[in-house]
């Protein structure tokens, strides 16, 4: 389930994801994307890696400890608004994933 937070200007959506041995899908392609995190669980026994596409392998070099976060903000024109994909190792790692939109 998606939350919303925030009011005029930028909002944030955040989703919370279950990522396994499998690539999956946290973002789509966003136009009004300002930036958006991935918050791993400290709870996790295992690194999530993370890619633009359903290619993502656990040899990519964007990698997430548990407890760990990796963002994508700063300037408009540096953003990447195109689909975000997560694979671990291991079943059942937790992450948080912040969209940043653009109000």
């Amino acid at each position: 389930m998606a939350t919303r937070v925030g009011g005029s200007g930028n909002y944030v959506v955040e989703t919370t994801h279950t990522i396994g041995a499998t690539a999956s899908k946290v973002l789509d392609r966003e136009k009004n994307r300002a930036g958006y995190r991935v918050l791993a669980d400290d709870g996790n026994a295992q690194d999530i890696y993370h890619g633009h596409n359903s290619r993502v392998t656990n040899a990519s070099l964007d990698v997430i400890q548990p407890g760990g976060r990796l963002t994508d903000e700063g300037a408009w024109d540096t953003i990447y608004r195109g689909e975000v994909w997560l694979i671990s190792n291991a079943a059942n790692q937790t992450v948080i994933v912040q969209e940043i939109i653009r109000g």
